[in-house]
């Protein structure tokens, strides 16, 4: 497991929404993310969905996707790998 990668998760638990992750490989930080998650064994993450959005990966909370497809909504804490 990566720690660094681990530790994105742990700020997006921090954040009311979760976390956009500005990185020049966004497919490979997905991938990591995921295989993070699978091996934490951590449930509070399944409820997070991540996203590739140009160079950012978003890291979001489920509950949360109506609010930022909106105008209005929140966004994500913006973050660098």
């Amino acid at each position: 497991m990566n720690p660094s990668v681990l530790d994105l998760w742990s700020s997006a638990l921090d954040q009311p929404v979760g976390l956009k992750v500005k990185t020049d490989d966004p497919t490979a930080l997905q991938q990591e993310l995921y295989k993070t998650r699978r091996l934490s064994g951590d449930a509070r993450l399944m409820g997070f969905y991540l996203s590739i959005r140009g160079e950012e990966v978003w890291i979001v909370r489920g509950a949360n996707l109506p609010e930022i497809k909106s105008n209005g909504g929140h966004r994500p804490l913006e973050m660098e790998d």
